[in-house]
């Protein structure tokens, strides 16, 4: 959703962003099914030192986005938790 927003913030259509977004995204995942690879090691692999990605991630990183990140799974997981003790409860 967010890669749809930042590619018609830059002017491209919510077709083009959309699909851009899906193919950006099942392009890594596919890459790293298929290769096995750790993601950090593909991270490492396609970002050139002075390109478009290491740009990108230096925004992420000055915005704690791994940190964001780590905190939403860890939510995600204790709700997880707490649902399925209230639905042991209800048994």
């Amino acid at each position: 959703e967010s890669l749809v927003d930042a590619g018609i913030s830059m002017g491209l259509s919510k077709e083009v962003s959309s699909k851009l977004a899906v193919e950006t995204m099942f392009g890594s995942a596919r890459m790293l099914k298929e290769t096995g690879m750790e993601a950090s090691e593909l991270r490492r692999m396609v970002t050139s030192p002075a390109g478009t990605t290491v740009e990108a991630l230096k925004v992420l990183e000055e915005n704690r986005f791994r940190y964001a990140v780590i905190k939403a799974v860890e939510r995600a997981a204790l709700r997880a938790r707490e649902i399925g003790e209230e639905l042991e409860g209800e048994r």
